[in-house]
């Protein structure tokens, strides 16, 4: 009897002391694929992404980069401003933000240039008094958007056209 139960643990300490490595060693590969998604978006559009990033932002971004302009459009073969927003916030942040860019504006707490964070709001006036333009800050003063010539990109809040027609930023309801 003595034997079996000898037996039994040991066997039961091997389980333990592998699965345990096998564990240590897929959190060791999640760092480095993290870390590497990390310098990569770093890299590729000038940010500076940490480890407290959310990378799921930014794999959206990733994924709808490209996608062209089209009013009132909201899917992948073309959309606008606001759409992209909203959909990105449902996605990543499980939030609705609005259909539209006034009505984002009016359900963000107003917040300065300097207390952006990754996922504010953007707003800009880019057709007369009304905010018409809005896109999801970043970091490192970029923000992602829908450009009427490029489509869905990334664009420094520093670009002479963004400085002239930035208008508020807001934060996350």
């Amino acid at each position: 009897m003595i034997r079996i139960v000898y037996i039994a643990l040991i066997s039961f300490t091997l389980i333990q002391v592998t699965s345990c490595k096998s564990k240590q060693q897929g959190d060791v590969q999640s760092t480095k694929r993290v870390s590497k998604k990390i310098a990569y978006y770093n890299k590729k559009y000038g940010l500076q992404l940490n480890k407290k990033s959310n990378l799921e932002l930014y794999a959206m971004v990733e994924d709808w980069l490209g996608v062209p302009h089209k009013d009132n459009g909201c899917e992948k073969s073309g959309t606008d401003c606001s759409c992209f927003v909203k959909l990105v916030y449902k996605q990543v942040y499980n939030q609705d933000v609005g259909k539209h860019s006034q009505e984002m504006y009016a359900k963000t707490k107003r917040i300065t240039k300097e207390q952006l964070d990754e996922g504010d709001l953007v707003f800009f006036k880019t057709k007369g008094d009304k905010i018409s333009h809005v896109g999801i800050y970043l970091n490192a003063k970029k923000f992602v958007h829908v450009s009427s010539s490029k489509g869905v990109a990334v664009n420094s809040l520093e670009e002479k056209y963004y400085l002239n027609t930035y208008t508020g930023a807001g934060k996350r309801p």
